[in-house]
């Protein structure tokens, strides 16, 4: 399964480094953020959606939902226990993104029943990932190894994908999602399109260090650092001239720049 074991070995890694709301290591900084400061993500109360046909609806329609993971827990609890809860995201991984549930009439209700089920995160933001007029949800955890959640809706169906750590950014409109982060000698950069609501991965790379001991002060780097896609080893400017043709990160926006919290965004929802 691609990418199977680099994500184990991150995962591991994020558990181990703890909450530290940081993505530098021993190294300090040699990896950073992808894109620039955003300036769509205003107070949550102001973010204009008026192109957005869909409209909040009454308690009725909850009759006919199908809500495919009860709660935040089960979700995580129950990966790979029930796979017909998750989907495949193009690479034959289905640990980082499921089905939430079925059959909601608007984003606004689909959001809501996903974010109650929830335990409280930081913050949230409504951003635009698509080219559609329905945004998606970006909820941010608490620490790097909580990693975020980037819940989308497409004709009544909740998904969510789960980042590793909190470090992505997004090529507004353009269904581009690219999630780059990483901690002590190991990195990735994980790039995502978004269709109808489901996530596929497009490009996945690692780039790491086994020996900590080769980092160079007046390089700015590790001398002996490893490049690959899709696990299979490449030089450092194959790796990023494969990574630049699929995402523009001139082009892309950092997350979270603003947001407000759980009580605020169930307010603002309520006004749609």
């Amino acid at each position: 399964m691609k990418k199977k074991a680099f994500i184990i070995l991150i995962c591991i890694t994020a558990l181990l480094a703890g909450c530290q709301n940081t993505k530098t290591d021993i190294a300090n900084d040699i990896s950073t953020d992808a894109g620039s400061t955003s300036t769509h993500d205003e107070d949550i109360a102001s973010i204009g959606i008026s192109g957005a046909d869909n409209t909040s609806s009454s308690d009725d329609a909850v009759k006919n939902v199908s809500v495919v993971t009860d709660s935040y827990e089960d979700s995580y609890s129950e990966i790979l226990e029930n796979p017909e809860e998750y989907y495949c995201d193009g690479d034959g991984s289905l640990e980082n993104q499921w089905i939430f549930g079925k059959g909601f009439s608007s984003w606004q209700e689909g959001y809501k029943a996903y974010i109650e089920t929830a335990p409280d995160f930081p913050r949230y933001s409504l951003i635009y990932v698509d080219d559609d007029d329905i945004p998606e949800l970006a909820i941010e955890g608490y620490c790097e190894a909580e990693g975020c959640l980037i819940v989308s809706f497409h004709h009544g169906e909740v998904n969510i994908l789960h980042t590793l750590r909190l470090g992505f950014s997004y090529i507004e409109k353009k269904g581009l999602l690219c999630n780059s982060n990483g901690c002590q000698g190991q990195y990735y950069d994980i790039v995502y399109s978004l269709s109808e609501g489901k996530w596929k991965c497009i490009f996945s790379g690692s780039n790491y260090t086994h020996d900590f001991g080769s980092w160079d002060d007046e390089a700015g780097k590790f001398l002996d650092f490893h490049y690959a896609i899709d696990d299979v080893e490449v030089d450092e400017k194959t790796y990023y001239e494969k990574l630049n043709k699929i995402y523009d990160e001139k082009a892309a926006i950092s997350s979270f720049c603003d947001g407000c919290n759980k009580e605020e965004f169930i307010t603002a929802l309520s006004e749609y």
